[in-house]
């Protein structure tokens, strides 16, 4: 987003509507610029959106929302379904979470989970039956961590399912019907979706950042 912003402002003006979408990025990809991986640049670039008419009163409804009665259902669940194993100091969770159909905000969710549990690394897989004449299970994995310099969760995603993200932030998601896309080709993780056993999966990426 800092880098679309440079693009732009060296060949035309953004308008208000635009500043504020890309408001909304640089508060969502920074945690509100609390992230660790957070740079000069970030903030810079917010200010310029601020500068260019990015409206206040919508970057504080949508940065920090209102639960909705769908989320608080799922931060229930998963409150009573997290395991959490200790390493090195850190505590890291694993949630895992069945719903009957996609429920949006996930993220939020795990942010809230994060800091509910006391946890410092923690991974919710989110899943539900997509399709009527074909059903299969859906499953997002969201990655959350607290400023750890050791954990990389951008690199453990990307490579368990070429999935994205932030050191501190990142998801992926993928179909149990299908071969996982994994860079690193790891076997385990294979095993454990063939199985349908998405705790499984849940305890391979939990065994990575101990491994790290």
């Amino acid at each position: 987003l800092s880098r679309r912003i440079r693009y732009t402002t060296t060949n035309e003006q953004i308008t208000e509507e635009d500043a504020t979408l890309l408001g909304l990025g640089i508060h969502t990809d920074t945690g509100s610029l609390t992230f660790e991986a957070t740079t000069p640049r970030d903030a810079k670039a917010l200010a310029y959106c601020l500068e260019r008419g990015a409206s206040q009163k919508v970057l504080a409804e949508y940065v920090n929302p209102n639960l909705t009665p769908e989320q608080r259902e799922v931060i229930a669940r998963g409150l009573g379904s997290t395991r959490q194993t200790e390493a090195e100091g850190l505590t890291i969770a694993a949630v895992n979470v069945e719903c009957d159909e996609y429920t949006p905000g996930m993220a939020t969710c795990a942010k809230e989970l994060l800091d509910l549990t006391d946890s410092d690394v923690l991974f919710m897989a989110v899943s539900y039956v997509h399709g009527k004449k074909n059903p299969y299970r859906h499953v997002s994995v969201i990655g959350r961590a607290k400023p750890v310099k050791t954990v990389d969760l951008g690199e453990v995603l990307t490579n368990a399912f070429a999935g994205g993200g932030h050191p501190k932030a990142a998801s992926a998601a993928f179909r149990m019907d299908q071969e996982l896309k994994t860079v690193d080709a790891n076997p385990e993780l294979e095993a454990r979706r063939v199985a349908g056993d998405i705790d499984g999966i849940l305890d391979v990426l939990v065994g990575t950042v101990v491994a790290t």
